[in-house]
């Protein structure tokens, strides 16, 4: 939202239509400008995409629930503990890890909350209500404060990448233009922050 309210305040002219959602939209039937997607994108030939980066993501507890719980010793011991998950879109959630040989894959997980953004995730964590995988932009400040620690740092976490999308056409419209050019720069400046596994954003 600040790359956006920025935008406004440099042209006037320019009117932002913005939804946080856990949901993949219909770009086109919906008539979406711009969508921000956060993971492996779909094999889509009527879109567009520009790679703006990638998000990180760790397993976190707080001292609390580490202490009355105790430390998790492998990836197999997740699926008997307290995990926070978002939404769920899938019957078996898992979360990202580590193989010995630095690929990615996924460890199935017990739920016990599910919540529908990342913020809410963020406070049950700080609760002391169970684990959660989420994004270090997101934790930074709570890891350095010590009011979370990581778990399992040798195996758990990933990396995601982060794309702008947008409908195929031959000629781009300057609004939409200007809008990615700023997330591309904010991407590098490294000042952009994502709750959801998308943002839509119809500018006119």
């Amino acid at each position: 939202m600040p790359v956006l309210t920025e935008l406004s305040t440099r042209h006037s002219q320019l009117d932002f239509s913005v939804m946080f959602t856990e949901r993949t939209s219909d770009i086109i039937g919906e008539g979406i400008d711009l969508a921000v997607r956060i993971g492996k994108l779909n094999d889509e030939t009527d879109l567009v995409a520009r790679r703006l980066g990638t998000q990180r993501v760790v397993v976190c507890a707080s001292p609390d629930y580490v202490a009355r719980e105790g430390l998790p010793t492998s990836a197999e011991e997740l699926g008997t503990r307290d995990g926070i998950i978002g939404w769920r879109r899938v019957s078996r959630p898992a979360w990202l890890m580590r193989s010995a040989d630095g690929q990615s894959r996924t460890q199935e997980i017990r739920v016990r909350h599910e919540l529908s953004d990342g913020e809410s995730m963020l406070q049950a964590v700080l609760a002391g209500c169970g684990l959660c995988q989420l994004p270090t932009w997101l934790i930074a400040e709570h890891l350095r404060a010590g009011r979370l620690v990581t778990v399992l740092d040798e195996i758990m976490g990933g990396e995601m990448p982060i794309h702008a999308v947008w409908p195929r056409s031959k000629y781009m419209q300057p609004k939409l233009r200007v809008l990615i050019d700023a997330l591309s720069r904010a991407a590098l400046l490294d000042r952009l922050g994502f709750h959801s596994d998308e943002v839509e954003i119809s500018a006119s």
